[in-house]
Formats: structure tokens, sequence, C-alpha cells
């Protein structure tokens, strides 16, 4: 759950969770998309959008969770993307494990 007020005027934008283990360990990114037209300064509530239904067992085995705004489109149609790289390096300064290939995953890894 979550609140974003943008700055400018969007129409989409696209949150990423990493999930991991208490290890550290990367186990699953999952994805959440809101499209809609948002003005500037108007809060947008995540919290309705989506939901992750897991298992009790599954959702037993993640420990910290990362939310990052991955993709934001504007009303002027510019797609804005995070800065991966940069993500890799704070989550790896953190002692969290991934790999960049890992952040677009939406499936567990073995």
């Amino acid at each position: 759950s979550g609140t974003v007020v943008p700055q400018l005027a969007i129409q989409a934008i696209e949150v990423r969770f990493v999930l991991y283990d208490i290890w550290g360990e990367h186990l699953k990114t999952l994805r959440l998309t809101s499209v809609g037209d948002v003005a500037p300064g108007i809060p947008l509530d995540l919290s309705p959008i989506g939901a992750w239904r897991g298992w009790e067992d599954e959702a037993r085995k993640y420990f910290v969770s990362v939310a990052y705004i991955a993709k934001v489109r504007t009303a002027e149609g510019q797609v804005w993307s995070a800065d991966d790289d940069a993500l890799v390096d704070a989550l790896l300064s953190s002692q969290m494990k991934i790999k960049p290939d890992e952040l677009n995953a939406s499936e567990p890894r073995e």
C-alpha cells in the first residue's frame, strides 16, 4: 500500500516490489500498473489498485520488500524509467542480493 503524489500530470505508473528472504536472497519481483489520468498534486492511492494474493506458506518466506517506481508516462507522452543500475547498486550496498535482470522478473528465482 502507499500513495504517490505526482508533480506533473501522468497517465500511467508502474510500481515494482522486489521480495527477499531472511538471507537477503531475491525471491520474486511483483509489478503493479495503474493507468488513468492523474492531475499534478492529486494523491494516487495505490492500495485499491491491486493486491498480491499469495498463499500463507508462500508469504511466510518473505522477509524484506523494496518498492520503487519503475516507469511513469506523463500526460505529454514522455516515458520515464528508473535507473536500474543505481537501484541494483543501492540494493547490493544494503546486503540484498540482486542481478539486474531480476528487477524485471515476475517469477521466483530458484
